[in-house]
């Protein structure tokens, strides 16, 4: 006979198995703990920093329960604070026992949802990194910005932990909710680019300048960059040759249980990878100086036969000009104010969208990057590669001053094509 009361048991079974894995009962029983994964630069080839990552085992299966699972877990049992604030603790006594021999910052996680928690006293944070003989501003204190209740609690929050003298930085950046305009508000010192744009990087046009604009905004408000999520050679390569520097992923080094383990692990694996960083850069240099040598002749080329022309004649000599120098996309020429002086000469290939429209003759380009390089007296200047209004083409322009042949000084400027990643040396 069948046991009447097995479906029962196996739902209490089931509840059991919950309550064996709730976050208070892993806490109670000394079954969570605190891995360090590290985070290495890839040009010195050291430890720069580690994150501290809680862990736990399902007691019945031994397998790794998720963090997501266990802070799902702490927040539909309304302890989300206690345990976020316990999981912190945590890895400030891990990181204690071994910090003085490790010359490394601690990076840890706090959910951004317990902040005005009736239960959490931020300031608590404080005394347990001073009572574990830690000082500040070894710690970055990692924050989700589009997780927080509000923005302004948000900000209030991060001036208080700064002005203890922890260290911000802003997790998971580029994906999801992330607004430029919280990243400037937050003014973190740390910005780590999210995963999702960091993999595939290399072979992905959009994901690649998603994360070169993300540096750059980090690098326009004095942060560092950190890419996280690394799994592949190529994306950590082609992030490097971008100017980021800081890296965290499985490809460098899993999660530890041990610093000392894991920064060994790390730096090997950079060692092992920098001789194709090495390449690379080499390669990428000769490059810039044969693009530069290129452009530079195409446009000592048009400089020297625009001076050959009279102020009245600029307009006719230019359109010869055009079509006598190759590697030319457009050609202009404004006088000492930024006006233009003539039409813009265009050499396009194939069809050109309506929305590209090249400057006519007594345009205002003051303003323009070409025109203020040069407005201090500098002989000549070079842009960095944008989209050409007038072609809709990615281009540099280099503007040169020039004395024509009675006596007029004026402003040549030259569009010359360039891949997307050009950047003049």
């Amino acid at each position: 006979m069948e046991n009447p009361s097995h479906g029962d048991d196996a739902g209490t079974n089931g509840e059991r198995a919950v309550r064996e894995t709730s976050p208070p009962v892993l806490v109670s029983r000394g079954q969570l703990r605190t891995d360090f994964q590290p985070i290495v630069s890839m040009r010195t080839g050291s430890t720069w920093g580690v994150e501290a990552l809680s862990r736990a085992k399902d007691p019945a299966t031994g397998e790794t329960i998720p963090p997501l699972r266990l802070f799902a877990d702490a927040e539909r049992s309304g302890l989300l604070a206690s345990f976020d604030r316990y999981c912190r603790r945590h890895a400030i006594e891990r990181f204690a026992a071994s910090h003085k021999a490790h010359d490394v910052v601690l990076t840890l996680n706090w959910d951004t949802r317990t902040l005005g928690a009736v239960d959490d006293d931020p300031r608590q944070f404080l005394r347990t990194v001073q009572r574990n003989e830690i000082a500040p501003e070894r710690v970055v204190i990692e924050v989700l910005e589009g997780r927080a209740p509000n923005l302004d609690a948000l900000v209030r929050f991060v001036e208080d932990r700064k002005a203890e003298g922890f260290l911000i930085a802003v997790d998971d950046y580029g994906t999801g909710h992330s607004n430029p305009e919280r990243l400037v508000r937050i003014e973190p010192d740390i910005v780590k680019i999210d995963r999702a744009l960091v993999h595939g990087a290399a072979s992905s046009v959009p994901r690649r300048e998603a994360c070169r604009s993300v540096a750059e905004l980090a690098r326009a408000i004095g942060a560092l960059v950190v890419a996280e999520g690394v799994e592949r050679e190529e994306d950590l390569v082609e992030l490097s040759m971008m100017g980021i520097d800081l890296f965290q992923g499985f490809l460098l080094a899993r999660p530890h249980a041990e610093i000392s383990s894991g920064t060994a692990t790390a730096e090997l694996a950079v060692a092992s990878h920098q001789p194709l960083l090495r390449e690379r850069v080499e390669v990428e240099l000769d490059r810039r100086r044969e693009l530069r040598l290129r452009d530079e002749r195409v446009v000592s080329a048009v400089a020297a036969q625009l001076v050959r022309a009279s102020l009245g004649s600029l307009e006719l000599t230019a359109a010869d000009v055009l079509d006598a120098v190759q590697g030319l996309e457009a050609l202009y020429v404004l006088d000492e104010r930024g006006i233009q002086l003539t039409s813009t000469w265009l050499r396009v290939d194939g069809p050109r969208r309506a929305s590209f429209r090249p400057a006519a003759a007594g345009s205002d380009l003051a303003l323009q990057d070409y025109f203020l390089g040069v407005a201090d007296g500098s002989q000549a200047y070079v842009t960095r590669p944008y989209v050409s209004m007038a072609s809709g083409r990615m281009a540099v322009t280099y503007s040169r001053r020039a004395t024509l042949r009675d006596g007029c000084v004026v402003i040549v400027c030259c569009d010359i094509p360039s891949p997307v990643d050009f950047r003049p040396a």
